[in-house]
């Protein structure tokens, strides 16, 4: 895969407080007079959503990055950014996705369209191999050959020698190779806690560094200077460092159970906290959803908290840890946010997760679906068969269910002016297309005679929230299941939900329960074609 990168800072104030990359459009060029400037450069934007995806894998968000390649894929004039938006395409289908079908596709066509690419070497040798772990013998050996005879010298030839001879072996004997094993899940998770210029931490009594043979009595403060972890003025090496304890750790005003690991990361420590899965889960439940909800809500989190855990372990992005301990990925709070009612949801479905084909599932959720749930296909670009589109009346009266808010239309075009559109006074605003759900997917920017199309979700959306100020915190516009209406210079964007939309809502999972439905029939509702499976 090509280094992950975090996207620049290209335009003015193109990079948000969280370091999310500005997207600008995502539509046709409209045409305009020779006076006039262009209302924004393709091959920029393309550019912008490529960095913004890869930075989004970074973070964990596939489905999100998904959506920012195929809008780059779409937006892009040039060839090569074509040809780099299907390549990062593919390598997030094969690699983070489970979807080695739509990589096969994607390669074919970058191969098809783009031979002149510095992608085009890889996608042969990947499409060879993906083929070959799909038992499609004939297509692995077709993608091979021309690779062999393509590329002799390449370094990836002994491996496709090897291959081509074990494709011939199974011909002859009329087998098939064995299918990919499904990813190893152990008990244990590494939640990152951050990076940090320095790290003071304190045991019950006294913890100890194994792998240097030190002990600490009490607290401890540790720095990163030319590599290596100090604490003081001892040099405890370049780590990492593992630190245990008889019982809980604390850190930045946290208690943690299980270990904490020390590394070095630019010259900052990268602290992780190695910690069982089920007591991990412990203060997730308890982050996600309010202790005091009813027992069955807290069990559905439970269910679904723990299979977005194992997604993270099976799909590892980086060698030192699984998941952040915020939004990113879940909210991870340390002991603190343990509860009796949360500990009894997680001891009650021990090791259960949600499947489908035999695999976690990538188990999204949000706070509240507004009424009617989404399918990834429609908000983020990319089919998965487990979220589907329904109605769900019990979170459309619950809170978040339903929202209202107002700007003007000089704060809308300043927002989208800032972003990178370049739009006159605004005329009106009108949805361009839906998706299946009811969310809208495209609207149009009205400026006179002009019109500009952008998406909702991650251009207006995303310009609203964070260049207009944040009065509605902490976002202006929770989710695209909305309507514009104007009323003099005064627009209101009324909606429902907030988040995705895609997965369990959570507000509806409370109210599911205290109407008396048990954790397996919420989770049925959200995930309707998943099963519940035994992790360990």
């Amino acid at each position: 895969m090509p280094t992950i990168v975090k996207p620049p800072a290209i335009v003015r104030r193109i990079s948000s407080s969280c370091g999310l990359c500005v997207l600008l459009v995502a539509g046709a060029c409209f045409p305009l007079s020779a006076q006039q400037e262009p209302l924004y450069q393709p091959d920029v934007i393309a550019r912008f959503h490529i960095n913004n995806g890869k930075y989004l894998i970074d973070r964990e968000d596939f489905l999100e990055a998904h959506a920012e390649f195929d809008t780059a894929l779409e937006m892009a004039q040039s060839r090569a950014l074509k040809a780099e938006s299907l390549a990062w395409l593919a390598q997030l289908s094969a690699t983070f996705l489970d979807d080695p079908a739509g990589a096969i596709k994607q390669y074919e066509a970058l191969v098809a369209n783009y031979p002149e690419s510095d992608f085009y070497r890889n996608a042969l040798f990947q499409l060879g191999m993906l083929n070959y772990q799909q038992q499609k013998l004939d297509a692995a050996r077709q993608w091979l050959k021309r690779f062999q005879k393509e590329f002799p010298n390449d370094a990836q030839a002994m491996t496709a020698s090897y291959l081509l001879g074990q494709i011939d072996k199974y011909l002859r004997e009329r087998k098939l190779p064995p299918l990919p094993p499904a990813p190893t899940i152990g008990k244990l998770i590494r939640v990152s806690l951050g990076l940090t210029s320095e790290a003071r931490i304190s045991g019950a009594q006294s913890f100890k560094a194994a792998a240097v043979e030190h002990e600490f009595k009490g607290e401890a403060a540790f720095s990163a200077r030319q590599g290596h972890l100090f604490s003081g003025v001892e040099d405890l090496g370049p780590g990492p460092i593992e630190l245990t304890s008889d019982g809980e750790f604390h850190y930045k005003g946290r208690r943690y159970r299980g270990a904490l690991e020390l590394s070095v990361v630019d010259n900052q420590i990268q602290v992780v906290n190695k910690v069982p899965i089920e007591a991990y889960l412990y203060s997730v439940v308890g982050s996600e959803m309010s202790p005091s909800w009813p027992r069955e809500a807290l069990k559905a989190q439970a269910v679904a908290a723990r299979t977005y855990a194992a997604y993270a372990i099976a799909h590892p992005i980086r060698q030192n840890f699984d998941l952040f301990d915020d939004v990113h990925s879940q909210a991870y709070n340390g002991a603190g946010s343990e509860r009796d009612s949360t500990r009894r949801a997680v001891d009650e479905t021990p090791g259960e997760v949600l499947q489908y084909a035999g695999r976690p599932i990538l188990a999204y959720f949000m706070a509240n679906n507004g009424g009617r749930s989404a399918d990834a296909k429609g908000v983020f670009d990319q089919d998965l068969p487990y979220f589907q589109v329904q109605d769900d009346p019990f979170s459309r009266l619950q809170p978040l269910g339903h929202w209202e808010r107002h700007f003007t239309a000089e704060e809308i075009r300043n927002a989208l002016f800032d972003f990178g559109f370049r739009v006159g006074p605004i005329t009106d605003i009108r949805p361009a297309l839906k998706d299946s759900s009811g969310r809208v997917k495209l609207l149009d920017i009205v400026s006179g005679e002009q019109s500009l199309r952008i998406r909702c979700r991650n251009q207006f959306r995303t310009a609203l929230n964070r260049y207009v100020h944040a009065r509605n915190m902490p976002e202006n516009v929770p989710d695209t299941l909305l309507e514009v209406t104007r009323n003099g210079d005064v627009y209101t964007v009324a909606g429902g939900g907030w988040g995705h939309g895609v997965g369990m809502s959570q507000e509806g999972a409370r109210a599911r329960a205290a109407a008396g439905q048990g954790y397996t029939a919420i989770l049925a509702a959200y995930y309707p074609l998943a099963q519940i499976a035994k992790l360990y």
